[in-house]
């Protein structure tokens, strides 16, 4: 039994590794590609290219670039969705590999027990004159927890690191989506500065007008001077 826990442990922890690995590998790539499509304003094509990419990264990706027209909080509540919908498929097997793990050394415990018992049975039925009778409980006892401690070690070890990796991986992501915000909210859209020089020009308008008045009122004050005389 040990032994078959053993075996489906390790079937799970490479398919655990292979899970994360695809998604460490797209997420690479991807993120190159949209910083550049992102950055010459091409947002059409970075959500396309997101939402071809596939994997956690993709899909959070192309969640964040259908909402770049919202506000800051709701893009981040986004994220945060997007996120979590995506954080059952990146811990998948996680939980039961460190089931397997604290279950391996409590069957081997459990075969200590049994084979105590054998041994003590023995003991009560043929004494304790012939060790070899004794042999077979004692090594019974040792064999299964020697087997259940080398299935729990290795498997509790990489279990708890390929559990970091996931969360490691869950933060690239969200850090990925936050920089895809900054790098589409960066740079002013086409035609803010022209829009901003009319702004400014028709500000100016009126500053002018108000010299020229006092220049006209100034014109008759030589005439009332002159009146008297």
């Amino acid at each position: 039994v040990i032994v078959s826990l053993g075996a489906v442990a390790v079937l799970l922890i490479v398919l655990r590794v292979l899970i994360l690995l695809a998604a460490g590998l797209r997420g690479r790539s991807l993120a190159s590609r949209l910083e550049g499509l992102l950055t010459s304003g091409r947002v059409d094509e970075a959500q396309r290219a997101a939402q071809g990419a596939g994997g956690s990264l993709g899909r959070v990706i192309a969640a964040t670039v259908q909402n770049l027209g919202a506000s800051r909080q709701a893009q981040e509540d986004r994220i945060s969705e997007a996120i979590l919908r995506e954080q059952p498929r990146l811990s998948r097997f996680g939980a039961v590999i460190t089931v397997l793990a604290a279950v391996a050394p409590l069957l081997g415990l459990l075969g200590t027990v049994t084979g105590m018992i054998s041994t003590f049975d023995i003991i009560t039925e043929h004494g304790t004159g012939d060790p070899k009778l004794l042999s077979g409980g004692i090594s019974e006892a040792l064999i299964t927890t020697k087997l259940g401690l080398l299935v729990a070690i290795p498997t509790l070890l990489i279990g708890t690191l390929l559990r970091g990796q996931a969360e490691a991986l869950l933060s690239a992501i969200e850090r990925a989506a936050l920089h895809v915000i900054n790098v589409a909210g960066d740079g002013p859209a086409p035609g803010d500065d022209s829009a901003a020089g009319t702004a400014s020009a028709t500000r100016e308008e009126p500053e002018a007008e108000p010299k020229h008045d006092l220049a006209e009122a100034d014109e008759p004050a030589p005439t009332l001077a002159e009146e008297p005389a």
